[in-house]
């Protein structure tokens, strides 16, 4: 599954600019899914819209170096009906 935003007008050009590769999504088991990103934009991105609805990153990685790094982050999706209890 590949994370691509249907509406252009709503996402800044600089996290998914045309000439870039999307986001990757893949998802496990027990609520969790995984996010392979390209920039650090698109990890900063993708923590905001991620922790502001309640979810916890819980394992981020970097992969090779240069222009073929990989940024693979991993959240704990929480239920919707379930509050976060914030520290």
């Amino acid at each position: 599954m590949v994370f691509k935003n249907s509406n252009p007008k709503s996402s800044p050009t600089q996290i998914l600019p045309k000439n870039q590769r999307p986001i990757q999504v893949s998802v496990g088991p027990n609520g969790t899914s995984q996010f392979i990103c390209h920039t650090q934009l698109q990890v900063d991105f993708l923590n905001k819209a991620f922790t502001e609805k309640g979810n916890i990153p819980i394992n981020y990685e970097t992969w090779d170096d240069g222009d073929d790094t990989k940024y693979i982050i991993t959240y704990q999706i929480e239920d919707v009906n379930t509050p976060v209890v914030r520290n």
